[in-house]
């Protein structure tokens, strides 16, 4: 295997690994932080925007489904990890 090789299979584990520790972040933070938003909204009695009544949704559904995503995105990143010190340590 080429160097060159090496060092893309080393460069695309590692955008992996940042993908899904964004994808993490977000999760937990649709199913933690996000909600306390939610309960402002809800006392201010307005009408949302469509951006707003789609996070209100995607909060809703990592909130239902977060004890799923969480561990699988988790398990997603740490391959994607140790993937990328495998092949930076050849």
């Amino acid at each position: 295997m080429s160097p060159m090789n090496s060092r893309k299979q080393a460069l695309v584990a590692t955008l992996l690994t940042a993908f899904f520790l964004l994808a993490l972040s977000v999760v937990a933070y649709l199913c933690f932080i996000f909600p306390r938003t939610l309960a402002i909204w809800k006392d201010a009695g307005r009408t949302l925007a469509f951006h707003e009544q789609l996070a209100v949704n995607l909060s809703l559904f990592c909130i239902n489904f977060g004890l799923y995503l969480l561990p699988g995105l988790f398990v997603l990143m740490m391959a994607c990890l140790i993937r990328a010190i495998m092949v930076a340590g050849r």
